[in-house]
This record gives C-alpha cells, sequence and structure tokens, in this order.
C-alpha cells in the first residue's frame, strides 16, 4: 500500500515539477529522489518507534515531537548542502566550458568563417590544408 501511495506522490511529484514549475529534469531525479526522500525522512519523524528499533528514538506518534523538527533539520541541511554543490560545480563547468569556447572559436575562426561565407553566398567552402586527408596511396 505504502508504495503504490509513494508512487502516486511522486508521479505527481513529477507533473508539479515538468508542467507547473517549468523544471526540465530529464531523469525525474528530483521527483522521485528528492520528494520521496524528503517524504521518508519526515515520515521516520512521525511514526518512529523504539518498540520497532530499540536503539532508535520515539516519533511524533509515540510522544517524540523533537524527532519531527531534527527530521526536518536534517532535510533543511541536506537540501542546502546539495544546492550549494550543484551551483560551485555548475560554475566549475560553465568556467572550463566558456574557456573551451573560448579556444575553439579562435583556433577554428576562419574554418567557420569561410563556413558561414559560404553558405550566405551559396558557394561551396574552400578546402583546408589541415582538413585534407594526406594518406593518398
Amino acid at each position: 500500500m505504502l508504495g503504490i501511495v509513494l508512487g502516486l506522490v511522486s508521479y505527481y511529484a513529477i507533473l508539479l515539477l515538468m508542467e507547473h514549475w517549468r523544471i526540465d529534469d530529464a531523469l525525474d531525479v528530483s521527483s522521485v529522489h528528492g520528494v520521496i526522500g524528503i517524504i521518508g525522512a519526515l515520515a521516520i519523524g512521525i511514526i518512529a518507534s523504539t518498540r520497532i528499533n530499540p536503539e532508535g528514538l520515539d516519533g511524533l506518534l509515540f510522544g517524540n515531537p523533537i524527532q519531527l523538527s531534527i527530521q526536518a533539520l536534517v532535510i533543511a541541511v541536506a537540501g542546502a548542502l546539495s544546492l550549494g554543490a550543484t551551483i560551485a560545480i555548475m560554475k566549475i563547468i560553465d568556467k572550463k566550458d566558456n574557456r573551451a569556447q573560448g579556444q575553439g572559436s579562435r583556433r577554428h575562426w576562419p574554418r567557420h568563417c569561410a563556413a558561414h561565407i559560404a553558405r550566405v553566398c551559396q558557394l561551396t567552402p574552400p578546402s583546408f590544408s589541415w582538413a585534407q586527408n594526406t594518406n593518398n596511396n
């Protein structure tokens, strides 16, 4: 039963992220792992029981409301760390991509320029010596 409910929650989270918030998540990782992970962490804060896990703590339903607050804090910290790491990775990738594009455009500028002019003028672009095959045996 829990699997069916969480499957439906995951499906509607995908719809919410893609259609309502317009977030393009190609693999639906945010809705499947993120949303369901948050629900699972909060559920632990609500239904945890020392009868099932004697080494753990009771949750909200068993008289320990602070456990739900702890779980919510852990979710917030994990989200903040994930967001910070994602921003850092995106900045590194952006710098490397910009650097590579700058080098590539300078290195191949004559070829791209000639191809663009040829397209505009509907001409055949000239062949370049570095693009020709030199193994003509």
